[in-house]
């Protein structure tokens, strides 16, 4: 399910997968937060996610101690096929973000302000 035990942990996971990144400019920064248009609609977010096997949503992504005055990013949510079939089930979606002991399911981009993260 899409709701905020999902959200923290994702964000969580990529704080150390930041950390644990092989890109010595990634390992500066870290999440702390990710912000999701209508989670209150949690059916018509999961009907949204089915069909795209995305979402969108912001993630708040800081350099150090907030080292930037711009630190929201926009984020993309891909779902991949152990994701959909919890998401279908309503099952918690928790393991179906991938290790966070690298950073290889996450694409975070400095110049656009963008990340995008690939769950199982």
């Amino acid at each position: 399910m899409i709701n905020k035990f999902f959200l923290d942990s994702l964000e969580y996971s990529i704080s150390r997968a930041l950390a644990a990144s092989l890109q010595k400019e990634e390992k500066a920064y870290w999440c702390d937060g990710i912000i999701v248009d209508d989670l209150d609609k949690a059916q018509e977010v999961m009907s949204q996610v089915l069909r795209t096997k995305s979402l969108k949503a912001v993630a708040i992504i800081p350099k150090g101690q907030y080292e930037e005055p711009n630190y929201r990013f926009h984020m993309n949510i891909l779902f991949g096929k152990d994701a959909l079939s919890k998401l279908k089930q309503e099952r918690d979606l928790d393991s179906a973000i991938p290790e966070s002991s690298n950073s290889d399911w996450i694409t975070l981009d400095l110049t656009t302000k963008s990340i995008t993260v690939q769950l199982k």
